[in-house]
């Protein structure tokens, strides 16, 4: 019995081995604050957004998030929003599952689920990375104060990035319009500047836009800096 355990722990190290040693993790956490004044009214920000992704051959995994706490001190924003994508690119080229979902204390919105599929190509031009993507997205919203919402929306994203030994620039957005009525739409983004401090920190300015023209707070925007951590395995 006792050799029967070592040889499956060693089968197991010997898998798990071989698996640690085939993907690459990509970590890229931002822990950023703000702070601005309008006479006596002083207002705080706390802003959390991060991008992680796992690669293995094909096959790429990535989570998303943004999360925005405003208070001074009565808490004004507390704006959660998270994007999960499973992709197998072949080339340029890549197809993709995408699962979001979204809170808003601003708009009365206790959680927003959108979930579809999509396809998307990458290039380069001129030193700069870019992604296009589109995808069909069923959406349930189910606010706070008033009745449910159910919608089919397009979601067109294009991401621009540039990076070298000293800094980095990236800006990514996304137009997702109700696929019955392009009036009906939502516009958001992050766009981030990076000056590196040592190999895995660096300082981090941050702009987060949402925008969500059926809302009575049609715009949130945050601006914030902070202290960036980086890693990658390979």
């Amino acid at each position: 019995m006792n050799t029967f355990k070592i040889f499956l722990t060693l089968i197991l190290l010997f898998i798990s081995k071989f698996f640690f040693s085939q993907y690459k993790l990509v970590l890229n956490d931002a822990l950023n604050f703000g702070f601005y004044q309008n006479g006596t009214n002083k207002t705080k920000t706390f802003a959390l957004i991060t991008n992680n992704q796992i690669d293995w051959k094909k096959y790429t995994i990535s989570n998303n998030l943004n999360y925005t706490l405003l208070y001074n001190p009565k808490i004004v924003q507390n704006e959660f929003a998270e994007k999960f994508t499973s992709s197998f690119s072949k080339g340029m080229h890549s197809a993709f599952f995408i699962y979001q979902y979204n809170h808003s204390l601003v708009r009365r919105i206790e959680e927003n689920h959108l979930l579809g599929i999509g396809y998307g190509v990458r290039d380069s031009i001129l030193g700069f990375k870019i992604n296009l993507s589109y995808a069909i997205l069923n959406e349930f919203m189910r606010f706070i104060d008033k009745e449910n919402q159910r919608n089919i929306r397009h979601s067109i994203r294009i991401k621009l990035s540039r990076e070298n030994k000293k800094m980095g620039i990236s800006s990514e957005y996304f137009f997702q319009p109700n696929i019955n009525s392009w009036n009906d739409y939502t516009l958001y983004g992050t766009t981030k500047l990076t000056f590196k401090i040592r190999e895995s920190f660096a300082f981090n300015v941050s702009d987060v836009f949402n925008y969500f023209n059926n809302s009575s707070t049609p715009i949130i925007h945050n601006f914030t800096i902070g202290l960036a951590y980086t890693y990658s395995n390979k």
